[in-house]
Order: structure tokens, then C-alpha cells, then sequence
């Protein structure tokens, strides 16, 4: 449907038609995420989806290209020259903090863009949905999360949807291009959760009363200590900090370099896509041999360094707590990277459903 066409539609009254759907979005820098509700055989059915989180700078041809069919999106008031070349997993732009996604080559002068990844994956999600419920126009409720260290910060209902009107405008009718066609939604409630709290909730986590959350997410990876029931709220015990799963794809391209693999070709979007999905890895079978040879190792040594920094009853930060009996319970994508590590840590649990936990308890909130 072209851009006039869907105008048409709405200028001669079908807005009155617009479907209303609900969607939950977790804006993950290695991976977006996101869960709604459609009916399957006359019964509302629970959806799961992800990809990529690969964008890149468009230049003003590319934004253009009817050949490449890029999304992209027009938000009023809000400029955003990147675009999302999905599946074939552009390079992201490089950013003034290679920590903020990972994916960047090396950090160069661009400023960094985390904003316009969350913008542009936000809106790609709608569209995914609206593709499910076969329709171009449509009123959203979204819900975000939000990292609980941040939520903290953020109490008030207005404070909370200022941060979301950082990434999605409201009542606000925003215009997107996927595959040559054109999409329209208006998002009309919205929803800001905080991330790991309410995957803990989801998965009924809250029958451990002693517990350490532990969210390896794309970026960061967020804990939580639950004591006695009580999540325990300074910075110290409950926060975010650096090292997802991101810095387990550098480790690995960073081995690959070194075993000769073309550094030029496999993109760190690429290897991410692999990690998630072994039965993507399109490479030779020496190669793929090598290659699970190198992700099997730097798992090991990323897994470690968790454990010993934070769970080492010793030194580690959470070393009174583990001496107390408290559990570990990992949830996230990362977590499910590192599934066979886990299991052999002692008091360790992942809670069920851990990749999308956090968009099923952010799609309750709303």
C-alpha cells in the first residue's frame, strides 16, 4: 500500500476501523524483543519475536534506495538518519562509546546513537505486529522497559513518560517504510516497566525470597538482590553495569581476527544472529569446527569472570549474600547463551522463559 493510498483510507473515515493492538518491546541493543497477543484458531495466543538490532548511518541516497528497501521512519520533530537493513545485518554506525552496543568497528567521531536503535527497533516491532494482525494502520499501547537502577530514579508517572517520549512519540501519528510499503500507527497508551523486576514477577521468581537477579542483556547486565522478600534498593546491590552479551561477540570476532578469519566480512550482528541460532551459521565445516571451537572457549571465559567477579564467596560482591544460601537466578538472552554454564554453578536457577521474560512482564503492566 502506497503512502497516498493509506492516506486516502484514513482522510475518508476507515480510521474509525483502526485496530488497537497491544504490544511489549524490550529495546536490546544485540537483540530487540517483543511479545503481543493476536488469535490463533479462534484462541489469543502469546507471540514472541526478535531480530537483530543492526542498523546503519543512511546516506541520503540509501534512505531512498528502492532496491535496498530499508526501514525506516518518519517521526515528526524527530530526525533520525539511520535506517534498519534487516536481514542482512548492516554494520551499526560507529558511536563516541563502543561499550554503549558493541557493534560499532572501532569508536569514531558520530555521536553515539543508542536513542535513534531504540527508536527505529521500536517501530520495526509495531510493524512486525501489524503484519501479524494484517493491517497498516493501527492504535498502539506500547510498554518499554526500563533498567531498575533508572526506574528507581524515574517513581512518578510523568517522569516515567518523559523517558518514553525519548524513544516513541504519543498521540503522535508516525509513518514507517518496510519492504517498499507504508505503515501508520498512533500510539495511544503507554507503559514503562523495569527490566529484570518484572521478568522476576513474570516467571514467579518472587517465591525465592533470597535471591540475586541476574539480567545478561545485549549492553549491560542488571542484578537485583532480593533479601527476606525485600528487593534491596542501593546502587551497590541492585544495578546495572557494563559486559553483556556484546562483549562476549568482541571476545569471540576478537579470537576469530586472530585465527585468520576475514575481520571485514563476519559482522558482529552476524555472530550474534549465530550465537542465538547455531543453525544459521552459514561457514564451512572446518571453519564451523573452528568457530565452535573459539565460541565454546570465550564462553568459558566470559562465564568466569561473572561468577568470580560477583558470586565468589571471598571476593565477590555478592559474597555475603551467597554465603547466606541466597540463589542466582539468570534470566535474559544471555543467559540462555550460556545455559550449560549455569546449570553447573551451585544454587544457580534460570528462570523459565528467560530470553523474553522481560517483554511477557512488561505486556502485564500494560
Amino acid at each position: 500500500m502506497s503512502k497516498e493510498e493509506l492516506m486516502y483510507q484514513i482522510l475518508n473515515g476507515l480510521e474509525n476501523k483502526i485496530p488497537t493492538l497491544n504490544v511489549a518491546i524490550d529495546t536490546g541493543k544485540a537483540f530487540t524483543k517483543y511479545y503481543h497477543k493476536k488469535l490463533v484458531d479462534g484462541k489469543l495466543q502469546g507471540i514472541t519475536d526478535k531480530f537483530p538490532s543492526a542498523i546503519g548511518k543512511a546516506c541520503d541516497d540509501e534512505m531512498g534506495a528502492n532496491t535496498a528497501l530499508p526501514f525506516s521512519t518518519n517521526i515528526p520533530g524527530k530526525d533520525i538518519p539511520y535506517y534498519i537493513d534487516d536481514p542482512a545485518l548492516c554494520n551499526i554506525a560507529t558511536t563516541d562509546d563502543n561499550e554503549k552496543n558493541g557493534m560499532g568497528r572501532l569508536s569514531g567521531k558520530d555521536s553515539n546513537h543508542d536513542g535513534e536503535i531504540s527508536t527505529l527497533c521500536a517501530c520495526l516491532a509495531i510493524c512486525k505486529v501489524m503484519d501479524a494482525n494484517n493491517t497498516r494502520t493501527a492504535d498502539v499501547n506500547v510498554a518499554l522497559g526500563m533498567p531498575i537502577s533508572e526506574f528507581f530514579k524515574h517513581p512518578d508517572k510523568d517522569s516515567q513518560q518523559k523517558y518514553f517520549e525519548t524513544i516513541l512519540p504519543i498521540d503522535k501519528t508516525i509513518m514507517c517504510s518496510k519492504n517498499g510499503e507504508t505503515y501508520s500507527f498512533t500510539i495511544r497508551k503507554n507503559a514503562v516497566c523495569s527490566e529484570t523486576y518484572a521478568a522476576f514477577i513474570n516467571s514467579n521468581g518472587n517465591e525465592n525470597r533470597n535471591c540475586i537477579v541476574v539480567d545478561i542483556g545485549g549492553n549491560n547486565i542488571q542484578f537485583i538482590c532480593f533479601t527476606d522478600g525485600r528487593v534491596i534498593t542501593d546502587d551497590y546491590k541492585t544495578t546495572t553495569v557494563k559486559g553483556g552479551a556484546n562483549k562476549l561477540v568482541r571476545m569471540i570476532i576478537d579470537a576469530m581476527n586472530v585465527a585468520q578469519f576475514d575481520p571485514y566480512f563476519y559482522k558482529p550482528a552476524m555472530i550474534m544472529s549465530w550465537l542465538s541460532d547455531p543453525s544459521k551459521i552459514t561457514l564451512a565445516k572446518d571453519d564451523a569446527k573452528l568457530f565452535n571451537e573459539i565460541v565454546s572457549k570465550n564462553k568459558e571465559t566470559y562465564f568466569n569472570y561473572i561468577i568470580n567477579e560477583y558470586f565468589n564467596t571471598a571476593s565477590g560482591k555478592y559474597a555475603n549474600e551467597i554465603r547466606r544460601g541466597h540463589k542466582i537466578a539468570f534470566i535474559g538472552g544471555g543467559s540462555v547463551l550460556l545455559k550449560d554454564r549455569i546449570t553447573k554453578v551451585k544454587n544457580a536457577i534460570i528462570l523459565g522463559g528467560g530470553e523474553y521474560a522481560n517483554v511477557k512482564g512488561f505486556y502485564d503492566c500494560l
